[in-house]
């Protein structure tokens, strides 16, 4: 990540209502000669930063869109597929919470940009 936990928390939780005014498309995203990936890589590990990018979903769902949307998504995904499994904690969530940020949350796929 190219800014500090504390600005992406800055935005993510004590300002994100702004969030579902911001259009950002993937294409329009500005990226150096990295590309998008120096915006996802290295996978986001601030649990308070990582809280803000799955209420922010959750509250909005929808409403954040385009390259904000991918990334909270890529983060949050990032930070649960390593140790996904079919146990008993994921088939109660997947039993119970049948919201559909969760399913795009558990099903994100991971593949290169």
């Amino acid at each position: 990540m190219l800014y500090a936990a504390d600005y992406r928390k800055l935005l993510w939780n004590d300002y994100s209502h702004v969030l579902r005014g911001i259009r950002v498309e993937v294409d329009d995203v500005i990226a150096g000669a990295g590309g998008i990936e120096q915006w996802l890589y290295p996978v986001e590990t601030a649990p308070d930063v990582l809280g803000a990018y799955l209420r922010a979903l959750i509250k909005y769902g929808e409403g954040v869109q385009g390259f904000l949307r991918l990334l909270a998504v890529h983060h949050v995904a990032a930070n649960i597929w390593p140790d996904f499994y079919l146990g008993a904690v994921t088939v109660y969530l997947l039993n119970k919470l049948q919201d559909q940020t969760f399913c795009i949350i558990l099903f994100f796929n991971r593949t290169p940009i």
